[in-house]
């Protein structure tokens, strides 16, 4: 019993209230603009999208110039890729326009047509991307999240009511001073 502790457990400060994303206003964003790069028509036949989480390879747009490449899956990547950061469920049907109409008026100097190969070359550029998902993650938490006034004791989690777990098969220490019975540390540590 005097090994027994008792860890309080908190409420949360800080919730998300999920509203509606529609209210999301792109060109109150405040972001820099950003230039548009010029790029050869050579550099613009793959565009490589990557992932801002792992930099991992989403997915690659090849342009062959018989037309014009689609822009509709690359902003679907970037809505897609904010909703998954963010942790969000549902809401991809109203965030989607927002991100085009960000892409299109807003995010570059001047704006721009998202059927030209260029400007869909300029969006796999590690900036572009980065600004983007900045700002809207930054606008969609100040929508979402609010604070609901100082955490306070919830209950306690006593180590005794731990339920048991287990472990890979590595060594141990049997437990001399611990309410567990045995002790696991890190392999090779």
């Amino acid at each position: 019993d005097e090994l027994d502790i008792a860890v309080p457990r908190l409420t949360r400060r800080y919730n998300r209230e999920f509203k509606d994303l529609s209210e999301l206003e792109p060109e109150h964003f405040g972001n820099a603009k950003l230039p548009i790069k010029p790029f050869t028509p050579e550099q613009t036949r793959e565009i490589v999208f990557k992932t801002m989480l792992d930099s991992e390879v989403d997915h690659t747009v090849q342009l062959d110039g018989t037309g014009p490449g689609d822009y509709r899956s690359v902003v679907a990547f970037f809505a897609h890729q904010i909703l998954k950061d963010l942790r969000l469920v549902g809401g991809y049907d109203q965030l989607y326009p927002k991100v085009k109409i960000f892409i299109r008026k807003h995010l570059f100097t001047s704006p721009v047509d998202l059927e030209d190969p260029a400007i869909l070359r300029n969006l796999s550029e590690p900036e572009v991307a980065k600004t983007l998902f900045d700002h809207f993650r930054a606008a969609i938490n100040a929508l979402t999240i609010y604070e609901s006034g100082s955490s306070r004791i919830d209950g306690y989690i006593r180590l005794r009511d731990t339920r048991p777990f287990r472990t890979e098969p590595r060594r141990f220490l049997p437990a001399k001073k611990s309410v567990f019975n045995r002790i696991v540390g890190e392999a090779g540590a």
